[in-house]
C-alpha cells in the first residue's frame, strides 16, 4: 500500500508552494552577475518577438547621499498555465519584481522599495481587436496581473527573520510597460459618445507622449481607484524583431 502524502503542516505550506512556483518556472530568482539580463519572449506570431533587460545593476546617489541599490529581482511567468490559479490569456507576459534597498552614507538601510514592471508586447496597438481596442485590452491585463501581484505577495513571508527584513518598510509600486513596433490608433471615442472608456482614454494620453509615463488609475482588489504608472516604449530599429534595454529605464 502506498503512502498518502495528503497531510500537510499548515506552517510549512507557505515555504513549500513557493518552492513549486520556482520549479514549475512560473517564477525565477535572477541572478545580479554583470552580465545578466532578462529575456521576454513572445510566444504568439509576431513582428516582435523579444524584449531583452539588461544592466541589472543598478546602484544609484541622490543629493542627499542616499543610494539606492537593487536588492534582488524576480521574474514572474504570468502567462504561464497553472490548474486553477491561470488568469485565461488576459494577463501581461511577464512581472518584473524590483526589490531595491535605500542606504544612507553610514550604510544604514533605511526602507525598500518593490517595484512591480508588469510587461506587455505587442507588434502593433490598434483601435480594434477582437470587439476591443488593444488599450482596453492593456487595461484589462494590468488589472488583472495587479490583482494576481497583491495575492502573491500575501504568499511571500517577508516577516522570515532568515530573510532580514522583518523589522524593515517595504513599498510597493506597480509599473506598466508596453513594448510596441506600430501605433496605428488614430483616434478613440470621446468622452461624450457611447464607446467611451476612461482607461482607453488615458492610456491614449500616456501613447501620445511617449517619452514619459503618467498615472493611471484601475479598480483592484484592494482598492477601488488604485495606481499604476505606464509608459509606452517603442522598437527604435523596426527591422528588428527584438528590443533591448536597460533596467533603468524601466524604473
Amino acid at each position: 500500500m502506498s503512502k498518502s502524502n495528503s497531510k500537510k503542516e499548515i506552517f510549512s505550506l507557505r515555504q513549500e508552494f513557493h518552492q513549486a512556483l520556482e520549479k514549475s518556472g512560473f517564477i525565477e530568482e535572477i541572478c545580479l552577475s554583470q552580465d545578466a539580463y532578462i529575456e521576454i519572449l513572445e510566444t504568439n506570431k509576431s513582428d516582435l518577438k523579444k524584449v531583452v533587460i539588461n544592466h541589472l545593476q543598478l546602484s544609484s546617489k541622490n543629493d542627499k547621499n542616499i543610494s539606492t541599490e537593487v536588492d534582488k529581482i524576480w521574474v514572474i511567468n504570468l502567462e504561464k498555465e497553472l490548474p486553477g490559479i491561470s488568469a485565461s490569456g488576459k494577463t501581461p507576459e511577464k512581472a518584473i519584481l524590483v526589490l531595491q534597498r535605500k542606504v544612507d552614507d553610514a550604510g544604514k538601510i533605511l526602507n525598500y522599495h518593490l517595484q512591480i514592471c508588469l510587461v506587455e508586447l505587442k507588434a502593433s496597438l490598434q483601435a480594434k481587436k477582437d470587439k476591443e481596442s488593444t488599450l482596453k485590452q492593456i487595461a484589462g491585463k494590468f488589472q488583472s496581473g495587479m490583482n494576481r501581484i497583491y495575492m502573491l505577495l500575501t504568499l511571500n513571508n517577508h516577516a522570515n527573520p532568515q530573510k532580514n527584513y522583518q523589522n524593515a518598510q517595504i513599498f510597493v509600486q506597480f509599473r506598466g510597460i508596453i513594448f510596441y513596433n506600430r501605433n496605428e490608433i488614430s483616434e478613440i471615442a470621446k468622452e461624450n459618445e457611447p464607446d467611451y472608456n476612461l482607461s482607453e482614454s488615458t492610456l491614449y494620453k500616456i501613447l501620445s507622449q511617449p517619452t514619459e509615463s503618467d498615472l493611471l488609475t484601475l479598480e483592484t482588489l484592494l482598492e477601488e481607484r488604485d495606481k499604476i504608472v505606464v509608459r509606452f516604449i517603442q522598437n527604435p530599429n523596426q527591422t528588428q524583431n527584438y528590443i533591448t534595454i536597460g533596467l533603468k529605464e524601466l524604473l
